[in-house]
């Protein structure tokens, strides 16, 4: 069982989303999503979204980072928990940046607060140029307009 020791990146995403007018909130460990459904955010680890429904959800990346094409009505979201993975990345990115996307631009933010979240971000990049060079498919990751931050 988690042992939670700080709440403010939870507290972080809850002022993120309260600011915006529906948006994803994506987490990859259970701890992480069971915390955001305690303070009120709907949280899926199946099943499938509705916007209109819910506005702001919270989304395991586990689940939802491939084949969930119904999420391109979303265009704005923060990962709460980044990845290492450029191939989860490219997915993950996909879901909300695809034909059918209504916005005219999608909105990735990142909360990468702890060295482990930016080394994550550090090997996601390496490995998404990588991929690049190597298969000549461009990767979203590498096409996103980035800005670091730190909280």
């Amino acid at each position: 069982k988690a042992v939670w020791l700080d709440y403010e990146p939870l507290l972080w995403a809850l002022k993120w989303a309260a600011e915006r007018d529906g948006s994803i909130i994506w987490f990859e460990s259970r701890a992480v999503g069971e915390m955001l459904q305690a303070f009120g955010v709907p949280t899926f680890w199946e099943g499938v979204p509705n916007r209109e429904a819910t506005g702001t959800v919270a989304l395991s990346i586990q689940v939802f980072h491939k084949g969930k094409n119904m999420l391109r009505v979303w265009d704005d979201q923060l990962i709460l928990q980044p990845p290492r993975n450029a191939a989860t990345w490219e997915q993950l990115l996909g879901r909300t940046y695809r034909p059918g996307q209504e916005s005219s631009h999608v909105k990735a933010s990142v909360y990468y607060h702890v060295h482990p979240y930016h080394e994550a971000m550090r090997r996601a990049l390496q490995r998404s140029r990588y991929i690049q060079d190597n298969t000549k498919q461009p990767q979203i990751l590498l096409l996103a307009e980035r800005e670091e931050f730190i909280e």
